[in-house]
């Protein structure tokens, strides 16, 4: 096991970012190697066990040490640590510098073949006292229609470093995933990367939930006529927190839809950026494609960055891009509380409502009130402290 500091380890092994490049522009870097500053980079070889009865029915817990799956998934998916092996997609353009797989042994891959309406939780958490998490995740999913949904409880003062690829083939997946509220680790740096062949479809439905520093990076490749990928984040923020959301879709081939739309709220002195970037290929004709970044800022000292970017090759194609940044006036609060609602609940009735459209992205009802629950837990001391300053 090698442990050492891991911002010493990334700068010694030339994985610090550039400040100076386009990529990381908007970075935070004086409030990552703050809140990593005693951060330990770990490298185990992590052990399978089976269980018999874990939170949920199916669930894959992932640590340091050992991998944790149900006994009721044994027959249902293939589980196994490869070493050795470099995942990374070549074709993608966003810099995965810090979790780059130069510094990866193992590869936890997972393997669902001939599966329908399977539906997995997928846990990250820290043990041992462990201050760093840095799984590789690469999950191949062949003739399947599953569903994932994935949640990180590693605790307070923990660096999550997380690296996936997932490859689709002939298949659905709809990937949940809920990084924050209080469960979750101090500091992310999330690089994922999809590769859509033979008509598949991905959905993907982001929750960043009062992080105080996340940088979720999501690269998708559409490698198949009439292949399709829809993603949509909803973010909120507070305090003094940096959040970032980096996405790149690339049209490889004819008749490809994409969808992206990405929602935040910020208040106190907290920052979102949001950089959206589709690539249409010149053989990428009709492909049909839009995204869409929408923002509420709550504080005068909130912040939120939106750079959509669109490059296309093909004359045959439908799309757009856009960003609205906006505040919540108080003739919206005025208007409910005249009506006997209380400013606090006011407040957290418009804030649902603007996440909602993300929110019902969610396909499964029970997941779905899953992530309500938990938006609404961890958001609630934004509106209480809002409703306080109301009519001052």
């Amino acid at each position: 096991m090698n442990k050492l500091n891991f911002n010493q380890f990334l700068k010694n092994n030339n994985l610090w970012p550039d400040a100076s490049t386009e990529k990381w522009k908007y970075f935070d870097f004086k409030g990552f190697e703050s809140s990593t500053e005693k951060v330990e980079y770990n490298q185990f070889e992590p052990e399978i066990k089976y269980i018999d009865k874990t939170s949920f029915d199916e669930e894959i817990k992932i640590s340091a040490q050992e991998i944790l799956v149900s006994k009721s998934l044994k027959d249902r998916i293939e589980i196994k640590i490869l070493k050795n092996i470099n995942a990374n997609n070549k074709t993608s353009k966003l810099d995965f510098v810090m979790t780059d797989l130069k510094f990866r042994d193992i590869t936890i891959q997972v393997r669902i073949k001939s599966q329908n309406d399977l539906k997995i939780n997928l846990t990250y958490l820290n043990s041992f006292n462990q201050k760093s998490l840095n799984p590789t995740v690469f999950f191949e999913v062949i003739d399947s229609d599953i569903t994932v949904f994935e949640m990180d409880k590693s605790s307070d003062e923990t660096l999550l470093s997380l690296h996936s690829k997932m490859n689709l083939v002939n298949s659905k997946l709809n990937l949940i995933s809920m990084y924050g509220s209080s469960l979750s680790s101090d500091s992310k740096i999330i690089n994922t990367e999809i590769n859509i062949e033979d008509k598949s479809c991905y959905n993907h439905t982001l929750f960043l939930i009062k992080n105080k520093f996340i940088r979720y990076q999501e690269s998708v490749v559409i490698n198949s006529e009439k292949a399709e990928t829809n993603l949509a984040a909803f973010n909120i923020s507070d305090g003094d927190s940096f959040s970032e959301l980096r996405t790149e879709v690339q049209h490889l081939k004819p008749k490809g839809i994409s969808r992206q739309l990405y929602k935040t709220i910020v208040s106190d002195s907290s920052k979102s950026i949001f950089n959206g970037r589709v690539y249409i290929d010149s053989v990428a004709q009709k492909t049909d494609s839009s995204q869409l970044c929408q923002g509420l800022i709550l504080s005068p000292k909130a912040e939120i960055d939106a750079k959509p970017e669109l490059e296309i090759y093909a004359d045959d194609v439908k799309a757009s891009h856009g960003a609205a940044i906006g505040q919540l006036g108080k003739d919206q609060i005025f208007y409910l509380v005249s009506r006997g609602i209380s400013p606090d609940i006011a407040y957290q009735m418009l804030a649902h409502a603007f996440a909602g459209e993300v929110v019902s992205k969610v396909e499964s009802l029970d997941l779905r009130k899953k992530c309500e629950k938990i938006i609404e837990q961890s958001s609630g001391a934004i509106f209480e402290k809002l409703a306080e300053s109301f009519g001052s």
